[in-house]
């Protein structure tokens, strides 16, 4: 497994469209499971885990815990 700086890495070469289509595509290998189901309801679970940087890094943000922030 990658780590997520890979990902983010390999990402930035995407423009727009693909970045789309990448969407859509993980949407719908998703979806491919539930949708044998035929269920009446979807529960979707988020997942919100924070990852942790130091320094001053471009877009990152203060989270709801920091001091300061």
């Amino acid at each position: 497994m990658p780590s997520i700086d890979t990902i983010y890495r390999d990402l930035r070469r995407f423009d727009d469209q693909a970045i789309v289509d990448l969407e859509v595509l993980t949407a719908e290998h998703g979806l491919a499971a539930v949708r044998t189901k035929r269920r009446p309801l979807l529960h979707l679970d988020v997942d919100t885990t924070v990852e942790p940087v130091f320094g001053d890094h471009e877009g990152a943000l203060s989270g709801y815990n920091c001091l300061g922030g």
